[in-house]
């Protein structure tokens, strides 16, 4: 019925989802980083795509964002961000403040299921703290899990897995690298 991309970056993910939904569903990206000018410019035309520059967590607050230029490994941590500073060293790390909503706060006027892809530099687990109504209605969730963010985030995938299977997830990794980073479908049956 729905999509939310948690993590948008440029709306890759959101891009194929109003071209799945075919327009007539509602989707809502967010992304906090510098990259959040070129998302809002990818969804001009795309009447059903809903671009939010803020950050998804566990409570409603103004924090600090880090990121590098545009790159993907931004986080509210900036011990995170700088993980995969030697990507690009000649690009500083800059903190810019922003505001933070739950996820469930940001989705509380979607209707039916839906899907949720989170994919946020080791805060995952703040994401689905934030999540309890979703997950409490059986929305389906595709994250990409990064073991060695979250534990800079004093978190875990094992965490990430009891919070899911606690509220009746069944988990499937479908994508595993190299780096470490996998990704898992979170789908609870319907009964």
């Amino acid at each position: 019925e729905w999509f939310v991309d948690v993590g948008a970056q440029f709306g890759l993910w959101s891009l194929y989802a109003a071209r799945v939904l075919e327009g007539k569903k509602p989707i809502h990206a967010f992304e906090p980083s510098p990259a959040f000018p070129v998302l809002a410019e990818n969804a001009r035309g795309h009447d059903c795509l809903h671009v939010h520059r803020c950050a998804i967590s566990n409570q409603r607050k103004r924090t600090v964002f880090y990121s590098q230029g545009m790159a993907t490994s931004g986080s509210v941590r900036e011990t995170i961000t700088r993980i995969n500073q030697d990507h690009q060293p000649q690009v500083a790390v800059i903190g810019e403040e922003i505001e933070c909503f739950t996820l469930d706060e940001m989705t509380r006027d979607l209707s039916g299921r839906g899907l949720v892809k989170i994919d946020c530099e080791g805060h995952e687990g703040k994401v689905l703290e934030g999540a309890q109504r979703n997950m409490d209605l059986g929305n389906d969730f595709i994250i990409e899990v990064h073991p060695p963010q979250l534990k800079e985030e004093g978190d875990s995938p094992g965490k990430i897995f009891q919070t899911l299977r606690s509220k009746g997830y069944e988990i499937k990794t479908v994508a595993e690298r190299e780096s470490t980073i996998f990704t898992i479908l979170a789908r609870r049956s319907q009964k």
